[in-house]
């Protein structure tokens, strides 16, 4: 069986989605309908308080990377039964600023963890 993928291309200015697709959201119960309503912020709506501030680090730290940078990090998000689940995110430049120096978009994927994490643990 294959692992459900999120794609997605995340504004760093704007921090939101500004593109998302893949079968993770429905894997994890979220309805179609409830995507679209909270709109390019719902990953910050559903992300762990306690990952909250390590996502935005890891964001920060992706602005001066060079083009084939991947940087990777792990959060929990809320389903919509209330249970957390881990998530592996992998994230690498894709738009620069006018310059050229300072990213403003990342690519990246996500897939889902939990059970690795939890025999982890």
């Amino acid at each position: 069986m294959l692992t459900p993928l999120l794609t997605y291309v995340y504004d760093l200015d704007r921090q939101h989605n500004t593109y998302f697709a893949g079968s993770l959201f429905e894997h994890l119960g979220f309805p179609s309908a409830s995507l679209s309503q909270v709109g390019g912020n719902f990953f910050n709506v559903i992300v762990h308080e306690a990952d909250r501030a390590r996502l935005a680090s890891h964001h920060e730290a992706m602005r001066s990377q060079p083009d084939e940078a991947i940087l990777e990090i792990e959060y929990r998000v809320t389903t919509p039964s209330g249970e957390w689940r881990w998530l592996k995110s992998r994230d690498r430049p894709f738009n620069r600023d006018r310059s050229g120096h300072r990213v403003t978009q990342i690519l990246g994927s996500a897939e889902e963890i939990s059970d690795r994490k939890g025999a982890d643990e």
